[in-house]
């Protein structure tokens, strides 16, 4: 603040002028919107290393489905009702709603296949040529039984064991393939807002 005097057309007053300097809070802002959004975009595809007997993997997806939801009304609340730019933040926040909702589908998805599998339903004939396998997990083949002869129990297991460990290998390959791309999706949305926003 200071005191200064001007003239105009010949009378002289004294002016006060003050300077003010604005400073955004950015860490505020850091802290308490940005770091919890990008944590919860890997936590979201983190539910892929979830066993699918443990049941929580659904639950999980739609759990930060919601925390997503929650976040986007919150930051729609800061802004403006009639904006004509859009908050990249916000653009940011919905592509993560929308990679969330495809895990939350992709998910469901692999809960049905597991269930179908156990079941020993054939499995989808474009999985194993998706890895190259030409195996028919869950493919039961008739059982001839003679008079006075006992089937081989040991033949019996050994089909189901061979049947149970290529039930596993598909899970766990379709839980890779969607854990890659979920995190590969992640890390291009999240380097992308990152960059353009230091630009």
């Amino acid at each position: 603040m200071a005191l200064r005097e001007y003239k105009t057309l010949g009378v002289s007053s004294d002016w006060i002028e003050v300077t003010l300097v604005l400073q955004r809070r950015t860490m505020f802002y850091i802290l308490n919107n940005i770091l919890p959004v990008v944590f919860l975009s890997f936590l979201n595809t983190f539910a892929f290393l979830l066993p699918e007997e443990s049941g929580e993997k659904i639950s999980l997806c739609v759990s930060i489905l919601l925390s997503y939801a929650m976040f986007l009304t919150l930051i729609n609340s800061y802004l403006p009702a009639n904006s004509d730019h859009l908050c990249f933040f916000s653009v940011y926040v919905t592509l993560l709603v929308l990679i969330s909702t495809l895990t939350c589908l992709v998910t469901i998805f692999m809960f049905v296949l597991n269930t179908r599998l156990q079941r020993g339903k054939v499995c989808p004939r474009w999985l194993p040529l998706a890895w190259g396998s030409d195996s028919k997990v869950g493919t039961t083949e008739p059982r001839v039984e003679i008079e006075g002869v006992a089937p081989n129990q040991s033949d019996d297991k050994e089909k189901a064991n061979k049947t149970t460990d290529m039930k596993d290998l598909i899970m766990t390959r379709c839980n890779k393939v969607a854990f890659g791309t979920f995190f590969t999706l992640t890390i291009l949305i999240n380097l992308i807002y990152f960059i353009s926003v230091s630009l």
